[in-house]
Order: structure tokens, then C-alpha cells, then sequence
């Protein structure tokens, strides 16, 4: 559960009201706020009654939730109890019915039907959860633990705030001569947001592309967007749109083919369109490496590299920020398996354009120079040759490789690491660029150009703007009341003389207030 504000819930009657934590472990304290009230009671013999209270509030809310995905709240509620020597003047008291009203607004819904609990016009209505019982002078309010689920449905901020009319309900009321059935409705009169929640985009499209490839090459590209089957994918190349969108499949999936450009690195996204036009969800993204493949190891190869630049293990993804002309210093390691291995030969292939500085490179062990680009110039002829001239990949003018000046045989998990210093020439085109490490091992015929993700670096560029998403509006809300009926009013009757004495329909009106109580505390954990 992410973290939360909190904000207290205070009654003008006395109120104990135990809220669950179970679900939200991490709470802190948020702002006091202050809410007026207007509860009016109509009952027969008398009319309408009222009385304003003021509620100071503070509420415990998820800070966020995403969008597309329920999120519950439960609530325990102890008794409210309303005290007065009124009370002992009729016979029974109770709640025939009860609705509470908070607005939510349109980017909510129900998480599965809920019996007692609606949603409509973005206002919330909880029905038929309290209860009261009378016990001699006080009257106890109660209600059950309430458990409701909602979902967001768009990104965005979900506002809980009490409706123009927050609570109606039907108080009956017994005697002994006739009952009585009293229309409660209370109003806000500054109805300031409780709670406001932030829903995050629901879960976006995945990306599916080579992660390294070569210039001008044509790549497969599949997005796949979750939960639908329905609607469409633009693709952007560098946040250019390509071709047309491709439709969504059965298995919710849109596949196109992009071709590559020059040599650095190539940004793909992919956005969905619903059949309105609208971008319900986040875009995909996937960065391809343009310049360099990695090898296909050969059976017995085991052995494991890495790398780092400036002292840093990057990725493709995150790569290093330089500036133009800027030495940066590079390290690769391979680490040999279980098994001992043969190796003649380590170095470093810089991206095209990156030129070696003369006399920085050596190996942690012992070693000495011996391969500038293709031509291998070894200190005598004990030294074996890696023809990397023969090889269908080859490495750069800038290439440098080294040998042992000792022995070829390495031992098992000894890291072998090559470090040089390069620099990044001012023309470098923008980009992100990795370095590779050349290896040539005897015992597995093993001789290629392995890219080392772990020395990314990037030249940064300024891309065209990507089009903004575009995100479907709420529908506006309709406004909610509920207007207490007119009834008679007047009565010769003791019991009229009751329910016409103000201090009575004051009781009754402290109980609508501590149901306005329950309500605020039932907001609390939303």
C-alpha cells in the first residue's frame, strides 16, 4: 500500500469510532479541515426543524492507486451514543432508512456489484448502514464494518468531498400514543475536499524489439497492450510516427517493421487508440542500439562480462550523459567460468568515431600491446596472431588488444579486465553507444566483438516533441439533492407538545449530526 494522508473527523456529539489499519500500515498526519453542516428534520404536527454543526476533518486515503485496478477499504465503526433526558419520553427510536452521498467524481466506478452501495453521476450512495437503538436517556448509532471497492477509471485526481445533501434518512420514532416518522437531511455549507487521490495510468503497452542491431537494418517491433483486443497502435521512430496504425490482434498484440538509420541508438514507442481517438493507455517505450551486435557464444563458453564506465555500470537504458570531446575511461571484464581457459587475447572496440588515448590501455595482469585495429605487431613470435582480419566481424581502427606477458592459461572465476581511456569526438553524432570487448580464447575457438552493455554512454540530442496523449474527459456531474417533504404541523396532543418542544427535535438533530459523524469517519478510509 502506497502512503497516505490522514485528516481528523471530530462530531459535535461524542463519537468513538475505531477505523481498521490492517490495510493501510503507513499513515501521516495531513492539514485539519473545517466543514459546515445544515441538518433539518421535517416530521409531522411540527414541520421543518434545523440546526448547523461544524465538523473539523482530517481523512486517511491512499496517496495512489492505479488506474484499471481495485483498491479496498474497510471500515469498523464503534457506537456513537446521544445523550438526553428527551429520550426517556418515547418509547423506541430508529434508523428506517439511510443514505449517505459523496461526490467521487466520473473517473470512479464500482469494483463489482455491492449490495446497499451505488454509484452514479460520480456520487457515491451507501444505503441502509446505520443503525440506532434507544437505551433509556442515550441513543446508540452503529454500523456494521463496511467494506467497498472502487476502481479509477482514467488517470487523474480523484476528489472526495460530501454531496450538496451528504445524508437523508427516516427516523421513526415510537411513543406510546402514535409513531412518528421524521425526514432527516443534512446539507454542507462550505463543502470543502476531504481527500484527494491521485490515480496513476493503468498498465501501458510492452515494447517487444532487438536490443542491439546494425545501421539501416530493418527490425520487428510487437507492442502488446494489456486487457484489450480492440483498437489500435501508432509507432514512432524517434517520436516520428511510422506509417499507419496497426490494429490490435485477438491476442492484444500489433507488430510492424521499422528500418533503422545511422549508427548510435534508435528510440521506438508505441501508442494506443481506442475506437474514439482517445490514449486510455501509457505509451511503451524500447531503446535499440544501432552499431553493434553481441555475439552468439559457442557451446562451452560459459563465461561471463561486464564493464564499466567512468567508474559507473550503465545500460542502454540509462545510460552515461557526456559531452562532445569529453576522455572517458572504460573498463570490460571477463570472468571465466568453472572451468580454466586458454586466452590470448583481450581488448577493447571503441564505437565508430571514439579514438583511443595512445599508452592508457593494460590489462590487471601483466600484458603488453599487441593488436592496433587488425594488425597485430607482437613483441616475438611466441605470441599468437587472432587474424581479426579474417573475421567476418571486425573491430576498428581504434580497436586495442593485449596479451599476457606470462601465461594463456586463466584460471577459473579470476576476473580478466582490460582498461583504457577514450575520447568522444566532438562530431559524435547524438545518441547511445556501448563498448565492446574483444576476446580471443584458445580452448573454446572462441574469437569475437562482445558488446558491454554496462559502458553505455549518450550524446544527447533534442527529438521532435511526441504528440501529448490524448486522454478522454469526464463526464460533467449532475447535481444530487433530496428535498424533505412537507407535512402537517399542529396538534393538540401531549405527545404533539413533545415533538414541538425544540429540545426534543435538538436530540433528534445531534443524531443526524453523529451520523454525519459516521459518514466523515467512513470517508476516512477511502
Amino acid at each position: 500500500m502506497k502512503s497516505l494522508n490522514r485528516r481528523f473527523i471530530a462530531g459535535a456529539t461524542a463519537t468513538a469510532v475505531a477505523l481498521s489499519t490492517s490495510a493501510i500500515p503507513h499513515a501521516h498526519a495531513a492539514a485539519t479541515i473545517s466543514t459546515g453542516v445544515d441538518c433539518s428534520i421535517t416530521a409531522p404536527f411540527v414541520g421543518t426543524t434545523t440546526r448547523s454543526s461544524t465538523f473539523d476533518a482530517h481523512i486517511d486515503v491512499p496517496e495512489t492507486v492505479q488506474a484499471g485496478v481495485g483498491f479496498e477499504a474497510s471500515v469498523h465503526l464503534n457506537n456513537i451514543s446521544v445523550q438526553s433526558e428527551q429520550l426517556s419520553k418515547i418509547s423506541g427510536a430508529s434508523l428506517k432508512t439511510s443514505t449517505i452521498r459523496i461526490k467521487v467524481g466520473n473517473n470512479v466506478q464500482l469494483d463489482g456489484s455491492q449490495p446497499g452501495v451505488n454509484l452514479s453521476n460520480g456520487v457515491l450512495s451507501i444505503k441502509n448502514k446505520l443503525k440506532a437503538k434507544l437505551n433509556g436517556t442515550s441513543l446508540d448509532i452503529t454500523a456494521e464494518p463496511i467494506t467497498v471497492r472502487l476502481k479509477a477509471t482514467t488517470e487523474g485526481d480523484i476528489t472526495f468531498t460530501p454531496d450538496s445533501t451528504v445524508l437523508v434518512t427516516d427516523i421513526d420514532v415510537q411513543t406510546g400514543i402514535i409513531p412518528v416518522t421524521a425526514k432527516a437531511s443534512c446539507a454542507t455549507t462550505n463543502a470543502k475536499p476531504y481527500a484527494t487521490i491521485k490515480a496513476t495510468p493503468q498498465e501501458g503497452l510492452k515494447v517487444t524489439a532487438p536490443t542491439e542491431t546494425t545501421p539501416q537494418s530493418i527490425i520487428d517491433v510487437t507492442a502488446t497492450a494489456p486487457n484489450t483486443t480492440t483498437g489500435n497502435v501508432q509507432f514512432y521512430l524517434n517520436n516520428a510516427p511510422v506509417g499507419h496504425p496497426v490494429a490490435v490482434t485477438a491476442k492484444g498484440t500489433a507488430a510492424t517493421k521499422i528500418r533503422l538509420g545511422a549508427a548510435g541508438s534508435a528510440t521506438i514507442t508505441a501508442r494506443y487508440v481506442d475506437a474514439e481517438g482517445y490514449n486510455p493507455l501509457p505509451d511503451g517505450t524500447v531503446t535499440v542500439a544501432v552499431g553493434m551486435l553481441a555475439p552468439t557464444l559457442k557451446e562451452g563458453d560459459e563465461d561471463t562480462y561486464t564493464g564499466t564506465i567512468n567508474g559507473q555500470a550503465t545500460s542502454i537504458d540509462e545510460p552515461l550523459k557526456v559531452t562532445p570531446g569529453e576522455t572517458v575511461t572504460v573498463t570490460t571484464t571477463m570472468t571465466p567460468s568453472s572451468a580454466s581457459v586458454q586466452v590470448y587475447e583481450l581488448g577493447i572496440n571503441p564505437p565508430s568515431g571514439v579514438t583511443y588515448v595512445e599508452d592508457s590501455g593494460s590489462r590487471n595482469f601483466k600484458s603488453v600491446l599487441t593488436t592496433t585495429g587488425t594488425g597485430f605487431t607482437p613483441p616475438n613470435s611466441t605470441y599468437h596472431n587472432p587474424h581479426w582480419e579474417k573475421e567476418a566481424t571486425k573491430p576498428n581502427d581504434q580497436y586495442r588488444g593485449f596479451h599476457t606477458t606470462s601465461t594463456y592459461t586463466v584460471l577459473s572465476y579470476v576476473p580478466q579486465t582490460v582498461t583504457a581511456k577514450y575520447q568522444i569526438p566532438k562530431d559524435l553524432a547524438p545518441g547511445r553507444y556501448m563498448f565492446q570487448m574483444g576476446v580471443y580464447k584458445y580452448s573454446t575457438e572462441f574469437k569475437d566483438l562482445v558488446s558491454i552493455p554496462e559502458t553505455s554512454f549518450e550524446i544527447a540530442a533534442d527529438l521532435p516533441k511526441l504528440p501529448n496523449r490524448k486522454i478522454k474527459p469526464a463526464p460533467q456531474n449532475e447535481e444530487q439533492t433530496t428535498e424533505p417533504e412537507d407535512t402537517p404541523a399542529n396538534s393538540g396532543s401531549s405527545f404533539g407538545s413533545l415533538l414541538r418542544s425544540p429540545s426534543f427535535w435538538s436530540t433528534i438533530l445531534d443524531v443526524a449530526a453523529g451520523i454525519v459523524t459516521l459518514l466523515l469517519n467512513f470517508l476516512a478510509r477511502r
